[in-house]
């Protein structure tokens, strides 16, 4: 799993780059790792605890326009289908690949789409509080929003989502 992390994290930024920032699939190492080898990783530690069935596991580099923040979610089919509504695990990469975080966070799409972009951020930030009072803190687990080192709003919205998540650096 380690050489898949590596393989964004030393090429993603340098493939979005070439592509002009358009979301082709060309087959590059970051390409593979995050539409393939992360989420099959994924889903065979699922398939090896047999919760696979409970889950969908999907990578995105973006739709159209290659995503500053690509991620591969863990969606659990009965809260949610996809990463626009609801709750799921998501592997967030930084927008300048300095590190990842894995993290419970909150659909922002859905939230974006009934409120300004200010108010659902609130609601957002009220929404992560409030699941935070529900949880058992994990003593290595930062709670509240995250640092993806965007400057898009939708990275931005992802780190204001954030519920509770474990950050690793590029060296860990």
């Amino acid at each position: 799993m380690y050489e898949s992390f590596r393989d964004v994290m030393d090429n993603y930024v340098p493939t979005r780059a070439s592509l002009q920032g358009r979301a082709t699939i060309i087959g590059s190492p970051d390409q593979r790792a995050l539409l393939s080898s992360l989420p099959a990783r994924i889903e065979a530690h699922l398939t090896n605890h047999a919760e696979a069935h409970l889950f969908k596991v999907k990578g995105s580099i973006g739709n159209g326009n290659m995503a500053r923040i690509p991620w591969v979610g863990i969606f659990r089919t009965s809260v949610t289908q996809n990463a626009e509504n609801g709750y799921y695990i998501v592997l967030l990469f930084a927008e300048d690949m300095s590190c990842c975080y894995l993290s419970l966070n909150q659909g922002i799409t859905a939230v974006e789409k009934l409120y300004t972009k200010s108010f659902a951020w609130k609601k957002m930030r009220e929404g992560a509080a409030e699941a935070s009072k529900r949880l058992t803190p994990h003593p290595e687990s930062l709670f509240g929003p995250i640092d993806l080192n965007s400057t898009g709003d939708l990275g931005k919205a992802y780190e204001t989502a954030a519920i509770e998540s474990f950050r690793y650096s590029y060296d860990d």
